[in-house]
């Protein structure tokens, strides 16, 4: 799966986000997948995943937002986090903490539902006690799509017009 093959992705995590929200099992069908590609040994499809995470996070809204802020879906996420963390993280475990932090940042404190969204705060909170540490990010307007430039297909950012930074 390459790079440029995300731009489809995305495009189509609107057609992705208006099945899930006929069903009440897609979306935990959607999440949970998603988790086990984002712990896949090879980073490049790990990283596609999380990016295609943070798209749908974005798109979906509640029905989503719920099963991401589930135990089963963050145990999964972090399930090959260390006991201690190392002293320089990878950029797949960089970018889980990065999404980690977004939400919590984000749609755990501006939703309406925030409520529901506990376990998100509690993840965050035990990942810190256990040492490992989130960088401040800047905040953003979530509802505009990130521009990024490709380096990997030579493009403008407008070839990944919603895929966050790595």
């Amino acid at each position: 799966m390459s790079v440029c093959y995300l731009g489809g992705m995305v495009a189509g995590s609107t057609v992705v986000c208006s099945r899930m929200s006929s069903d009440t099992q897609r979306p935990r069908e959607a999440a949970m997948l998603t988790a086990r590609l984002a712990n896949h040994r090879n980073p490049h499809i790990a990283l596609l995943a999380l990016s295609l995470l943070d798209t749908l996070v974005q798109s979906c809204g509640y029905a989503f937002h719920l099963q991401i802020a589930t135990k089963d879906f963050l145990n999964e996420l972090v399930r090959r986090f260390p006991e201690r963390p190392p002293p320089f993280p990878g950029p797949v475990m960089s970018r889980i903490l990065e999404l980690i932090h977004g939400w919590r940042e984000g749609i755990c404190t501006e939703s309406r539902w925030k409520e529901d969204l506990g376990n998100i705060r509690d993840m965050h909170r035990l990942l810190t006690f256990k040492g490992y540490r989130f960088r401040d990010l800047p905040r953003r307007n979530m509802s505009e799509p990130t521009m990024v430039r490709c380096d990997l297909c030579l493009l403008s950012a407008s070839c990944h017009p919603l895929m966050p930074p790595f």
